[in-house]
């Protein structure tokens, strides 16, 4: 490349001729070099439409909203080349580099929840899952119905004391025709043997069983008198120690006439001022009746029961430790008040095995 001559200047080069005489000597002079061209401007590159993959069943991240190139970079590609179940970033709409670098990878995604089946699989478990119910409800009312059935038979009176009332007194055991403890029950929610109602303890029963053995004096004339089959005895002592008794069952001929008679027999005995002694006492060694004998009976008591229950209970009455009723002075009310306390108290004990002896036959 050369300099043009400057204006006004006949040499061709430019140079001013050598005041020695020196020639310059021509020189080699080449093709002269073509610049390079000016770096046109590249042509616009079409927008790219967004490459959208397959259809995900877990959905995908929108492509960008602009779709021309963007001055801060883009999006990379995603790691992995291989099509991905959850989606991914779409390309950039740019193909070039871009001046300011681009964002880092993006962190590994966590896999979103798989969705809950569906199909004929899912119907069939709503179909079990209501015939499971309706059995459990159809199970439910039939236990409900069965609890009801049972507490209606619970409630139910069914009559057995006909059949069972004239027997009892044999096919019943010892301990529930004479339970360890007795007591007249507060209500009907308890049974005269329930040791909450207990008034009486049992020291004993007897084992004869014999009329003659068991009733004394006019009592065991009018029993045998009336058919008496056999006496049945326990002796009881009250919770306090002091008040013996001995409780005689007395068995007679089947129906109502026989158990009347001798509960109106019993209730006479009540009035009268020298009441007949009744029950002979049944003495048991070892314990608080040790000494319990027929000269310290003081009161009698007792009660028929009738219908299909053909029997009367008799009971004497006396003091543990032996002392004997008297006859009090004039100027008292009644010359037999002494007595009154231990007739009261066997007449109640009586009426304790009347409602015993009938709940045995429910």
């Amino acid at each position: 490349m050369s300099y043009p001559p400057p204006p006004g200047s006949g040499h061709p080069y430019g140079q001013p001729p050598s005041q020695s005489g020196w020639q310059p000597q021509p020189q080699w002079q080449g093709p002269a070099p073509v610049p390079p061209p000016m770096p046109a401007a590249p042509p616009p590159v079409p927008a790219a439409p967004p490459a959208h993959p397959a259809p995900s069943p877990y959905g995908a991240y929108p492509p960008p909203a602009t779709t021309g190139p963007s001055p801060y970079g883009a999006y990379p590609p995603p790691a992995t080349t291989g099509p991905s179940p959850y989606g991914a970033y779409p390309p950039s709409a740019t193909t070039g580099p871009s001046p300011y670098g681009v964002y880092p990878p993006p962190a590994t995604a966590v896999p979103a929840p798989p969705a809950p089946p569906s199909g004929a699989g899912g119907g069939a478990r709503k179909v079990l899952g209501v015939l499971l119910g309706v059995s459990g409800l159809l199970g439910l009312l039939g236990g409900g119905a069965l609890a009801a059935h049972a507490y209606s038979n619970s409630r139910q009176s069914v009559p057995n004391s006909g059949a069972y009332g004239p027997v009892l007194w044999r096919d019943e055991t010892v301990d529930h025709l004479f339970p360890a403890t007795i007591g007249q029950p507060p209500d009907s929610t308890y049974q005269a043997s329930d040791k909450k109602a207990a008034q009486w303890n049992r020291m004993g029963v007897s084992e004869d069983t014999s009329c003659a053995a068991g009733l004394s004096g006019e009592t065991g004339k009018t029993a045998r008198r009336l058919g008496c089959k056999a006496v049945l005895r326990a002796t009881y002592v009250d919770l306090s120690g002091e008040t013996v008794a001995t409780v005689a069952v007395i068995v007679l001929p089947k129906g109502t006439t026989a158990a009347q008679q001798m509960g109106e027999y019993l209730d006479g005995q009540q009035s009268r001022d020298i009441p007949d002694a009744a029950v002979v006492p049944l003495r048991v060694p070892g314990t608080l009746a040790a000494k319990w004998q027929e000269s310290r009976r003081n009161g009698m008591g007792g009660t028929g029961l009738g219908d299909d229950f053909p029997y009367a209970v008799a009971v004497t009455t006396g003091a543990v430790d032996g002392r004997a009723s008297s006859t009090l002075p004039r100027n008292f009310e009644g010359n037999d008040a002494d007595r009154q306390p231990w007739m009261d108290a066997a007449k109640a004990l009586s009426e304790t095995f009347h409602t015993h002896i009938l709940n045995l036959a429910r």
